[in-house]
């Protein structure tokens, strides 16, 4: 077999991988959307927000008395930061009947996977491909592979924002070289999601994208500022409102030291840890990515991205986001020339999109060697190890040669 015939051949591989998990998930989206009774839960309650704020009332100040009937009261738990209630009638109208939203929100979530799609192929064509006829396929793959997520079509399912936030930081880190004051406000709309959004900002500075960076700030402030009019609510109150809400969240995880919580540790203390190693971890990946000069946006982000999933507490949908470095192991097995890295490659994406049967596997082991362990500690501890392994899979970017010698195929 020739070389060029070896390379065609494991490159196949990958296609052929990436198109099994794409193609997996969509199945079983549509098993559990016939099977599950959550359908559009997370959206209810972001539309319930927006529906208020059009009232000119605080959500967190809902109660039996004020509630208006056609809206109904929402769960503490359920509302998420102030700033985000007025920016996320763009994904959650609010001043629409539910009935009517619930579709629109639909259309917004297959459009925005399609938008994101259409965008990532433009920059495969443009910076990475050199034959458009031969190489269509890779073209099209990094949008395959953002649906092969395994949170990514489960997430339109509970209406969670996790898939369109990922949808919209990919897009920015694909335009925001050109186009800095456009991502920032794409980046403001992402910020409805701050536990996972937020980090990405530490990156952008050390990058020194201040045009990006004060758009967004501003057009933050001024959504910000628009909520505290409207709904009459201090800022120190919203934010009061907001911490006391998000320090009390069941079944979430609370991140790389969740583990701590059974031992009775204060929350604040597992954040604060979290948010440390979190900051270290994009600190250290942008060093050793600076001093070996490359300029691939998917291998530079990727670092940030597998933070974001454990430096705050999460939500499962928050792991969507894993599209980055998993495009970035994509990247690598198109133009790399070694047999080897194909499958490492490979190995890697699978681990990246597997947190749910990573951390099930763990909790198997539990029971076969019958550990007295509480449910929910074994949940924790296969959460940890599944975060563990992303580092890994983080840094094991930054061995690959092909990740700084071709870092654009292109010239």
């Amino acid at each position: 077999m020739s070389f060029i015939s070896q390379k065609r051949f494991y490159r196949s591989i990958v296609v052929i991988s990436v198109s099994m998990l794409f193609i997996y998930n969509l199945a079983l989206t549509v098993f559990k959307l016939q099977t599950n009774d959550i359908v559009f839960m997370d959206f209810h309650a972001r539309w319930q927000e927006s529906a208020y704020l059009c009232k000119g009332l605080n959500p967190y100040k809902v109660n039996d008395l004020n509630s208006i009937d056609s809206i109904g009261i929402i769960n503490p738990q359920m509302i998420t930061v102030p700033w985000a209630w007025l920016i996320g009638m763009l994904i959650n109208p609010g001043f629409l009947p539910y009935g009517i939203a619930k579709i629109i929100g639909v259309i917004i979530y297959i459009g925005t996977y399609l938008i994101t799609s259409a965008v990532l192929a433009n920059y495969w064509l443009n910076n990475i491909v050199n034959n458009r006829k031969k190489d269509l396929l890779w073209v099209i793959f990094p949008g395959f592979l953002l649906g092969a997520q395994i949170y990514w079509w489960w997430s339109i399912i509970c209406g969670n924002q996790g898939a369109i936030i990922a949808c919209i930081i990919i897009i920015c880190l694909c335009l925001y070289k050109k186009h800095p004051i456009i991502s920032g406000l794409l980046m403001t709309v992402a910020m409805v999601k701050t536990q996972l959004t937020a980090i990405f900002y530490v990156l952008l500075l050390l990058q020194k994208e201040y045009k990006l960076i004060f758009t967004s700030i501003i057009s933050g402030l001024v959504s910000f500022l628009s909520v505290s009019l409207i709904t009459k609510s201090t800022f120190v109150e919203l934010l009061l409102q907001t911490f006391q809400s998000g320090s009390k969240l069941d079944g979430v995880f609370y991140g790389l030291f969740d583990v701590m919580k059974f031992f009775n540790a204060p929350i604040v203390l597992i954040l604060f840890a979290d948010i440390v190693c979190g900051l270290l971890y994009v600190l250290l990946y942008w060093k050793v990515f600076n001093n070996k000069n490359c300029t691939n946006i998917f291998v530079l982000f990727s670092g940030v991205a597998i933070a974001s999933t454990f430096w705050f507490y999460k939500q499962p949908h928050d792991n969507i986001i894993l599209a980055i470095p998993c495009i970035a192991y994509l990247y690598i097995a198109y133009v790399t020339d070694k047999r080897r890295d194909y499958f490492k490659c490979i190995i890697n994406i699978f681990i990246l999109v597997g947190a749910f049967y990573i951390q099930g596997a763990v909790q198997i082991i539990f029971r076969f060697f019958k550990c007295s362990i509480q449910p929910e500690m074994a949940t924790s501890i296969g959460k940890t190890i599944y975060c563990i392994c992303l580092i890994i899979c983080g840094f094991s970017i930054l061995k690959f040669k092909e990740s700084f010698a071709l870092t654009n195929i292109k010239h």
